[in-house]
């Protein structure tokens, strides 16, 4: 007696495979046709996004020749082509910020930051933007409650508005803590990428409006007492601070700087901090050099190491691909901070007081020296001269390529 399967009668899977074959037909097709369609849309992506791209580095041309116009349009192209291509919203921000658009600048910003993913440059234009609008709002603010004051209705042609701005109680710009004072890296960070590799960031100057100062209309001459260093001195930066603020307030503004040689001021903090103090003196020291406006302070400069790894981008010639790679850059970082005062010499009285600090990183080891100071107090000067001249403000702002 035979058992297992040899005499059971063999069963025909034939339509069983038929039937599964027609099910698996319609899925495979589905498949390739959705395969195909995605193949298809992101290739027109990546068309929408090379002409973005293409006519958002047309634009960055046009604005370094000053062709502003010109670039607003291709920008705004940028954006009709593919909405979601940040450089063009970035540049775009810059161009509404240079034509005094300051609500459509804040939009734009904000899209492109959101869009980068954090870009250096992108993030540096936000922040520097949103530090001049601030303080932009709050000047506002603060000509309203002016001007609605029954001071200022009067018959003086407004003085309660000059007087106001003697007091020097005017918004003080922040040091050090990523405002105009922050100094741009040579080398993007790996965060930084918009749509595969970003070209060269390109700087443009542009233009803020003419603001009022706390000097402003109230002196006509001005003596540079001097400046005591922070620590040891190896420059003789009384001497240097105090010509090189001298040599650029005869060169910028109409005051009449006083000649004569610099005061050798108090190197402890305490005596020095009493000596602000002590209205008598300085009342004494200007009308000894027949000086309407005191200005002195304290200066620090010093160096320190600022090294980093930074990515780039090489060819492996054994295969043709790029490949990015980590490099560490050796980097000196050269810092300049600068307390200021000043004083009415009628009266003695400290009527202003301002705080800079501005660093500029230099690739290398290098030691301290006045040209690196001299580099980093050109930084600073804008800040210094917009305290005593009211004038146009420069801003410096990235443009980004594709």
């Amino acid at each position: 007696m035979s058992t297992g399967s040899a005499d059971r009668p063999v069963k025909n899977n034939r339509p069983v495979a038929e039937a599964r074959m027609r099910l698996i037909k319609p899925a495979i097709f589905t498949a390739l046709l959705l395969a195909a369609t995605a193949s298809i849309t992101l290739a027109q992506e990546g068309d929408r996004v090379a002409e973005a791209r293409r006519l958002t580095n047309f634009g960055v041309d046009a604005a370094l020749r000053q062709l502003w116009d010109e670039a607003s349009f291709r920008w705004h192209q940028a954006i009709g082509v593919y909405p979601n291509f940040p450089a063009a919203h970035n540049n775009l921000a810059v161009v509404y910020e240079h034509s005094g658009k300051y609500d459509e600048a804040r939009e734009h910003y904000s899209i492109a930051s959101e869009l980068s993913r954090k870009n250096r440059y992108v993030d540096s234009n936000n922040r520097m933007f949103e530090h001049f609008f601030n303080k932009l709002v709050k000047q506002r603010e603060k000509n309203e409650r002016s001007s609605a004051t029954p001071e200022n209705s009067s018959d003086d042609g407004g003085a309660g508005a000059e007087e106001q701005t003697g007091t020097g109680e005017s918004e003080q710009p922040s040091t050090n803590s990523g405002s105009e004072n922050e100094d741009t890296v040579e080398l993007p960070g790996p965060e930084s990428e918009i749509y595969h590799k970003v070209g060269s960031p390109q700087q443009v100057l542009i233009k803020h409006p003419k603001r009022q100062t706390p000097m402003s209309d109230k002196y006509r001459s001005v003596y540079v007492a001097g400046f005591a260093p922070v620590q040891e001195d190896a420059h003789n930066l009384n001497f240097e601070t105090t010509e090189y603020l001298r040599s650029e307030l005869r060169k910028h503004s109409l005051y009449e700087v006083i000649p004569l040689e610099e005061l050798a001021l108090p190197q402890d903090e305490d005596e020095f901090y009493d000596l602000i103090e002590d209205e008598e003196f300085w009342r004494r020291l200007g009308s000894k050099v027949g000086a309407d406006l005191l200005i002195y302070g304290r200066v620090n400069f010093y160096s320190e190491p600022a090294d980093g790894f930074y990515p780039y981008e090489y060819r492996d010639y054994r295969t043709g691909d790029y490949r990015t790679a980590q490099l560490l850059i050796q980097r000196t970082a050269f810092t300049v901070e600068l307390d200021l005062y000043f004083h009415n010499s009628a009266t003695g009285e400290l009527i202003h007081e301002e705080n800079f600090g501005q660093t500029i990183v230099f690739r290398g080891r290098l030691d301290l020296t006045l040209q690196a100071f001299f580099d980093v107090m050109n930084r600073i000067l804008p800040r210094f001269m917009d305290i005593l001249v009211p004038r146009e403000h420069d801003a410096i702002r990235f443009l980004l390529k594709g």
